[in-house]
């Protein structure tokens, strides 16, 4: 598979364990594809601190993201998050933003890596406690400047770290990049991850 025809299809992976939450790996934006909620990464220091997924919501929702960021009450610490219910006609139910992002040299009590699992285990945690059957997400490489692979394999953790309450949800990995998704793709086939 070349990068040229991965760019022009959706990739789908189901973990092949009954009790773990499906995962659908995407070489699309996260804003093309449909489900309950949505994961963005912010810093969670203060308002206007948010990642590159966060700030194009920002440009298609302004009204919706000023409604969002109106109710947080800011600093959010690392590895924490935020869940805000969205109106109807919104393209989510929910939105999430993980605090995993650091725009200021402060120290964390949580090392880097760990935050980025610690945020998105709780995600997880939440939408299964709402019976929520989708969530979508990007590749979060940004804060830390971690490599795609290595965010890809804290993903995996998270995954692993849910097994049992998670077996209905699907959690749908948005990836733009079509060299970076193939490498995904390709770890995830190694990995145990069945091709559909």
């Amino acid at each position: 598979m070349n990068a040229d025809n991965l760019a022009s299809m959706l990739v789908f992976f189901i973990y092949d364990e009954p009790f773990k939450m499906k995962l659908k790996i995407v070489n699309d934006s996260l804003f093309n594809q449909q489900a309950e909620a949505i994961i963005l990464s912010i810093d969670g220091y203060g308002a206007g601190m948010g990642g590159r997924a966060a700030r194009k919501f920002e440009a298609l929702y302004p009204e919706l993201w000023k409604t969002v960021e109106s109710k947080i009450n800011y600093p959010i610490k690392p590895g924490n998050f935020y869940v805000g219910m969205l109106p109807v006609p919104a393209p989510y139910q929910y939105i999430y933003l993980a605090s995993v992002l650091s725009h200021l040299p402060t120290p964390s009590e949580i090392p880097d890596p760990l935050i980025f699992n610690r945020a998105f285990l709780q995600i997880i945690h939440d939408a299964a406690h709402k019976n929520l059957s989708s969530i979508i997400t990007g590749l979060p490489t940004g804060g830390w400047r971690n490599d795609p692979l290595n965010s890809f394999i804290g993903l995996s953790e998270v995954i692993d770290k849910s097994i049992g309450f998670t077996r209905k949800m699907e959690l749908i990995l948005c990836i733009l990049e079509p060299d970076i998704c193939e490498k995904i793709v390709r770890y995830a086939k190694n990995t145990g991850y069945v091709l559909y």
